[in-house]
């Protein structure tokens, strides 16, 4: 083998090694939910959406049947303006929380993760404004005590949208702040204060724990993955 030769081979197998080590390190490395825009997100939950419900059908925590007619996708954020969730505003009524999950290696799921929460608005599961009584006692965390706001007729109201859609605010940019565990306080902001739409009042994060929230289980397992 003339030197030249030898010359050739060893660029062919250093680049080789070069190419070897950056997909390794591609496939180790966390896809991050900033690498796409909001058009490219939702783009792909749709298509994760439609993939998995053809039959436009879901259960409800019930194991009951429901059917939707069609729906919408909105963008979410935490209270530091980061993208983390999208709405799933169904029709003709009930909403879905997706959550995208980072800091997983592509070589496990090939990127992001997106996880869809139970339906809620849709019978037993259908939500009521509310606030949180100051006196209750907190238990790991969690409200104890809720006080209905009430109709005009002093009667409990039950919605089967989601706190966007009823107050008004669908158009306007949504935040979504968890509090515990699955407990999100479903939010605007007005005159640069963040109100929580189940109560109506500012957030309160010196006192999270007594602010009215929605349960949307977002389980990061198999079943709940899009």
């Amino acid at each position: 083998m003339t030197k030249k030769t030898k010359r050739i081979v060893r660029i062919i197998i250093l680049s080789f090694v070069v190419v070897l080590i950056a997909g390794i390190i591609y496939a180790l490395t966390p896809d991050k939910i900033e690498n796409y825009s909001e058009e490219e997100h939702a783009r792909i939950i749709r298509e994760k959406i439609d993939k998995k419900y053809p039959d436009k059908k879901h259960h409800d925590d019930s194991g009951q049947l429901v059917d939707f007619t069609g729906y919408e996708l909105y963008p979410l954020y935490d209270e530091h303006e980061k993208l983390k969730y999208f709405l799933v505003e169904y029709e003709p009524y009930g909403f879905k929380i997706i959550e995208m999950i980072e800091e997983i290696p592509r070589i496990i799921f090939g990127g992001l993760v997106y996880y869809d929460s139970d339906l809620v608005g849709v019978n037993e599961a259908q939500w009521s404004p509310h606030t949180i009584d100051e006196n209750t006692e907190l238990i790991n965390g969690l409200e104890k005590d809720k006080i209905w706001i009430l109709d005009e007729n002093g009667e409990r109201i039950y919605h089967k949208k989601s706190p966007f859609f009823v107050t008004g605010n669908i158009n306007e940019r949504k935040y979504l702040i968890r509090t515990y565990a699955c407990d999100y306080i479903f939010a605007v902001k007005k005159e640069g204060q963040f109100i929580n739409l189940v109560s109506g009042e500012e957030v309160d994060f010196d006192n999270l724990g007594y602010q009215a929230t929605l349960t949307c289980d977002v389980i990061p397992k198999g079943p709940w993955m899009l």
